[in-house]
């Protein structure tokens, strides 16, 4: 087991390394190999716990449709003064509508209207939310990028080691956030993480954003929003594995576990990123 983290985590990391650190070329494939992982398997693993659960749920079909809508999206931010959006649109809907339109013939079979239902809305959830992550890449580089997601990951450390150490120091142990969801998840190890991610985004905003005049106050507040909501997407996570009856969403990460656990705060994090982004 202890290899195999070992070797999973030593890939992400050189992944992620040349995503930050390799040259233009280097870091835009590594960030094609990583988004196309991700792109295909999260979805991918949530399909497998619906199936799971009792939820009919179109699999490959759904994840391959996200994954090729992902680098539909990213050609389009890569040759950005070569194609057109209106032409990448158009087929962007064309490819998004017509696999939906073909299984309504299906419809009369068992499960097919649920099949369909489910499959759109987990479209509709991660779509826009790794178009946003490439977004964050592409139009503000690789420093924001890194920003992102240590700064939404970060937390979720810092909330593991001082929950942890928490529970062993305290009689009685910790106290419980919301034990029915998540019953690891201590008020201690919040209070942990958001102070963990306030001290990186003060640390490193200046790195991040060098171009911005600003006082103390909203690296701080980024640090809190970070924080929270990444703690929410990993809850809505926890939410649901709880209700599809699973521990891990999948084993695709030898060692480590499901894609999904892993990116889980991010994906929300990508809206309120995003929208920080904008105004900023």
């Amino acid at each position: 087991m202890f290899f195999k983290r070992l070797f999973s985590t030593v890939i992400l990391l050189a992944i992620f390394s040349c995503i930050i650190f390799g040259s233009p070329m280097v870091s835009k494939i590594a960030f094609l190999i990583f988004g196309a992982l991700l792109s295909f398997f999260v979805p991918y693993e949530t399909c497998n716990m619906m199936e799971k659960s009792g939820r009919p749920v179109f699999i490959t079909l759904t994840s391959t449709l996200i994954s090729v809508v992902f680098l539909a999206a990213y050609c389009f931010f890569y040759f950005e003064n070569q194609i057109s959006l209106s032409a990448l649109f158009l087929a962007v809907m064309l490819l998004f509508a017509l696999p939906w339109v073909l299984l309504l013939f299906i419809i009369g079979k068992e499960g097919g209207l649920e099949r369909i239902f489910n499959s759109f809305a987990l479209c509709a959830i991660f779509i826009p939310a790794f178009i946003l992550i490439e977004n964050i890449y592409f139009e503000y580089g690789p420093k924001v990028f890194l920003f992102f997601v240590i700064g939404t990951k970060i937390g979720d450390i810092g909330a593991y080691v001082v929950g942890s150490l928490s529970n062993k120091l305290q009689k009685g142990g910790n106290h419980k956030m919301i034990p029915s969801i998540s019953p690891g998840k201590s008020w201690e190890g919040a209070t942990g993480g958001m102070l963990v991610s306030i001290i990186f985004s003060v640390s490193l905003f200046e790195f991040a954003f060098p171009e911005l005049t600003y006082g103390v106050w909203l690296p701080v507040v980024m640090g809190i929003v970070l924080f929270i909501f990444g703690a929410a997407g990993d809850l809505a996570e926890s939410c649901i594995k709880r209700v599809c009856g699973v521990k891990d969403s999948g084993h695709t990460l030898p060692g480590i576990g499901g894609v999904f656990d892993l990116v889980d705060s991010l994906l929300l994090n990508s809206v309120i990123f995003s929208i920080f982004l904008y105004f900023i």
